[in-house]
């Protein structure tokens, strides 16, 4: 359900015993920045947000349609790509039913033929990713995808792109016998929809099932973006902008003296969970001690995350003890308009 590019790690206590000892390099992960910073509910490095965001989501879709549910869509779209490649007079790379995938199909191609050569048309000519035969298999098959958030019109839609690459490098297919067959079958074994008030029942059509949880939008907006435009209580150049991290007072000085439209006193990502503190009581101090304005200057505090315990105490004690020297709160890593705070100061 989530694209490529997160990994969850775990290690045992023996691991995080050996790792004590080991003398191995760590370029970026190091397990004890992990849990010195997960102690505080942090990271140690700026994460992908939006991956985690996707995490978050992929566990809801996976809870909203139920693992035995899942287990059997992609059992029911894996048969469908077994038809079309029976159809097709071909045969998959598994030798026998109880080798068969329900995640992906791996289609051998007649002798005399490449593989490749189907692989390369379909993504040139139809913008179709296929699987390639990896090592000793390499030239010899193709591989069709089905796992994941995807349902039978995507399926089909591989499929009738995989034969028409087909025909395009000479593999003799009847066209449309592949989909065909793959139709039929997700037509036959489709869900019985409830009957219609006032219509008659369609017992072979299904309605596809809901995926989102988002309210709808409010009349007069567009789901997913705002049309209301608020104008800045002043114009404020901002052609550059330069970050200082809170727990370096010392470049605060540096900043103000700088050619830099918007400056941003950061407590977040540029400051280690230990140095919280005191950054903040940095910023403060630098927000009274300097006039930002009179240098032309729009500045800001970035505060930290508010799933943090960091967020609470950045808000009131820069807000209430310096607001006034303040023109901006940034607020990191919004992922949804639920998390979105507007402060203005007076």
């Amino acid at each position: 359900m989530l694209p490529a590019g997160l990994g969850i790690v775990c290690a045992s206590p023996k691991a995080l015993a050996a790792r004590e000892q080991a003398k191995c390099p760590r370029a970026f992960f190091d397990f004890g920045d992990m849990i010195r910073a997960n102690a505080t509910g942090y990271f140690p490095y700026t994460p992908s947000i939006p991956m985690l965001y996707g995490l978050r989501e992929s566990l809801a879709i996976i809870a909203e349609e139920g693992l035995e549910n899942i287990f059997a869509r992609h059992q029911r779209l894996a048969e469908g790509v077994r038809a079309a490649v029976r159809a097709w007079g071909l045969k998959l790379c598994a030798k026998a039913p109880k080798w068969y995938s329900n995640t992906v199909s791996a289609i051998m191609v007649p002798e005399g033929a490449n593989g490749a050569d189907v692989i390369d048309v379909a993504f040139r000519r139809y913008n179709l990713a296929l699987g390639a035969g990896l090592a000793r298999m390499a030239g010899k098959l193709f591989r069709i995808g089905h796992l994941g958030d995807l349902n039978e019109l995507m399926v089909l839609g591989a499929i009738a792109g995989a034969e028409m690459a087909m025909r395009d490098v000479g593999i003799p297919v009847t066209p449309g016998i592949g989909v065909a067959a793959a139709a039929e079958h997700y037509r036959s074994t489709a869900a019985p929809l409830p009957p219609r008030a006032g219509a008659t029942p369609s017992p072979t059509h299904r309605r596809p099932p809901a995926r989102s949880r988002r309210p709808p939008a409010p009349p007069g907006r567009r789901a997913g973006m705002s049309l209301t435009r608020y104008e800045p209580a002043h114009p404020r150049l901002q052609r550059s902008e330069l970050a200082v991290p809170g727990s370096q007072p010392a470049l605060f000085l540096k900043a103000l003296e700088s050619a830099a439209d918007y400056v941003f006193l950061d407590l977040e990502d540029a400051v280690a969970p230990a140095d919280k503190e005191q950054a903040r009581q940095n910023v403060v101090a630098g927000l009274l001690e300097h006039d930002w304005k009179a240098r032309g200057k729009t500045v800001a505090v970035r505060i930290n995350g508010i799933d943090t315990h960091y967020m609470y105490r950045d808000v009131v004690d820069v807000v209430e003890q310096a607001g006034h020297k303040l023109d901006v709160v940034l607020v990191p890593k919004v992922g949804v308009p639920g998390t979105y705070i507007s402060w203005t100061p007076c």
